[in-house]
């Protein structure tokens, strides 16, 4: 007869844990919380829930919501998940192509990519700088697949809200003439990397061996919603240990991009 878990036990491989760390990070940061709010998912036709919702506003004019020219609202998608199981990710080289097209969507800003010698630096985005991407991982014993599940419910939520197209708490002013933007970002946080490992396959894909994965890698999607057709995305895939420096990064972009748009708006 199999042992009842404690309680305790039960909390810690909940993933409870990373989520309240999770949210005491984000606040502590300066980022309004949403804790595990509902979403319509249109796909299921059904109420679901995501661990966190989280956005942060940049200004032009330094925390001046009113008197600022551009304002841009970052807003995070988050599952948090406690990896019990080891699971082997295959990477494989990043399309920057793909990447490119998508910064360029969710920015409209033109890239200073290929042939093009104007525009924004692609460089600037985190996006950019992954060298490689997870394309295929090894499924958890259990039929639902935490990662599996931790996608899902970041990119449907992601879809509600990027459907929506509004702001959650730091509000737009409204005047003329002012830029605004929403930039949205799916996320998974892990408690740790401990049980994740890199598979390095043989030309022939029949000897590998496997390495630790370190602080963070992106998760590749081609993802298709109601009524569209595949959307790529990538999904940042974070230690705990390591979110307090991304978010740094992140909020370093989004002044690097309000910086463009002020650009922009002078031309």
């Amino acid at each position: 007869m199999e042992k009842k878990k404690t309680v305790n036990e039960l909390i810690k491989e909940s993933g409870i844990i990373t989520h309240y760390k999770t949210v005491n990070k984000l606040k502590t940061l300066g980022w309004e919380v949403f804790v595990s709010p509902y979403y319509f998912d249109v796909i299921s036709d059904t109420v679901k829930e995501i661990d966190i919702i989280a956005e942060k506003p940049f200004y032009s004019v330094s925390d001046a919501a009113y008197s600022s020219k551009v304002q841009i609202n970052v807003q995070l998608f988050l599952e948090c998940k406690y990896i019990k199981n080891e699971i082997g990710l295959w990477f494989d080289n990043i399309n920057r192509d793909n990447v490119v097209s998508k910064l360029e969507k969710i920015t409209n800003l033109p890239l200073v990519y290929g042939s093009r010698s104007q525009g924004f630096s692609p460089d600037k985005f985190h996006y950019f700088r992954y060298n490689k991407t997870v394309k295929l991982f090894t499924p958890d014993t259990n039929k639902e697949d935490i990662i599996y599940k931790a996608i899902t419910q970041c990119l449907n939520a992601q879809t509600y809200h990027q459907d929506k197209g509004r702001t959650l708490h730091f509000h737009f002013s409204g005047r003329d003439g002012t830029i605004n933007n929403i930039i949205r970002y799916p996320m998974i946080v892990c408690d740790k990397f401990d049980k994740l490992q890199e598979i390095e396959l043989s030309n022939g894909g029949d000897i590998y061996k496997t390495k630790p994965i370190e602080n963070i890698f992106a998760l590749e999607t081609n993802y298709s919603a109601e009524n569209t057709g595949f959307e790529y995305s990538l999904i940042d895939v974070v230690d705990f240990n390591y979110l307090e420096k991304f978010l740094d990064e992140l909020g370093q972009e989004a002044k690097d991009l309000v910086g463009a748009y002020v650009f922009k708006g002078r031309r």
